[in-house]
């Protein structure tokens, strides 16, 4: 049986609630809108109830943030349908997202002439690479393991642990994740578990100004909001090696959001070495500056 998580919201709160599963990453929502009165009804669909129910209480405290005026509606239904299963898989094909990522749900096979082939269950976690920010992150992650192959990896705010599974697939060596979620974090171990690389990484749950490595890393990957960005600036390069091989890894900025994170990584002497952008997002990889890792 397949549930669903729901909300119906009137035409008033659906625009904020839209942008904020976006921002949230919550790629694995089905949208219909009702063309007479301009109601729409978002849907997270989960094979687990229990995944479903936990799904809602995460977007109860959300959507007070994204439509605190009211005027929606949240909750489970149970899609009995065996039809609705098979439709729902449809929504997640395997996608080869760059010369070297595959990202694959369960129930769809990988590619063995692809080096790194991610399986994530799009349920629960938020982050199944489907998203942009997530797509472009991955993207970005290829092309610094063939610059800089074997390098230690830090991914701040982990979400379902795509990136950091990615890494240690790619060669990234001392693989560390974390977020302040604790839910978070126990989707990303299922997740660290299922693809076979527990062993090489370490998942924590812990906030920015917490985290306190053993050693610097050469890689901090981010995909989060432009404030949180801006805001722990200082903390990221505090994470970094000292030397020119230390790179950054930036997303979740909307497009008018790029110049003041850009400008404040600029005055802590990191530079953009290249960009993915489309109308609406765009994911940065900065360098300090005066390196030369190459951009392709």
């Amino acid at each position: 049986m397949l549930h669903v998580a729901r909300i119906t919201a009137d035409a008033a709160s659906a625009e904020g609630i839209a942008a904020g599963l976006e921002l949230a990453g919550d790629e694995g929502v089905v949208s219909w809108q009702d063309a007479d009165t301009g109601a729409v009804q978002f849907d997270c669909f989960h094979t687990v109830q229990a995944e479903a129910e936990q799904h809602v209480e995460i977007l109860r405290t959300r959507l007070g943030q994204w439509a605190p005026q009211g005027g929606w509606a949240l909750r489970v239904e149970a899609l009995p349908d065996a039809d609705w299963q098979e439709a729902w898989k449809h929504f997640f094909p395997a996608e080869r997202v760059s010369p070297n990522v595959m990202v694959r749900p369960p129930w769809e096979p990988g590619d063995a002439q692809i080096r790194c082939v991610v399986e994530i269950n799009p349920g629960l976690s938020f982050g199944t690479g489907r998203h942009f920010t997530t797509r472009t992150c991955l993207q970005a992650l290829d092309h610094v393991s063939g610059e800089q192959p074997g390098v230690s990896l830090v991914d701040a705010g982990c979400g379902s642990g795509i990136l950091a599974i990615a890494a240690v697939k790619l060669g990234f060596t001392r693989v560390t994740a974390f977020d302040n979620d604790p839910q978070a974090i126990l989707s990303a171990r299922e997740n660290v578990v299922s693809n076979g690389v527990l062993a090489q990484m370490t998942l924590l749950v812990s906030d920015v100004d917490a985290f306190q490595p053993e050693a610097p890393f050469t890689v901090v990957v981010a995909n989060l909001y432009d404030a949180l960005l801006h805001r722990f600036a200082p903390a990221f390069i505090r994470l970094l090696t000292p030397g020119p091989d230390a790179h950054l890894v930036l997303s979740g900025m909307l497009v008018a959001q790029v110049p003041a994170v850009r400008d404040a990584y600029a005055a802590l002497g990191f530079d953009v070495v290249r960009t993915w952008a489309d109308v609406e997002w765009t994911t940065l990889l900065l360098a300090r500056r005066g390196a030369m890792l190459r951009c392709r």
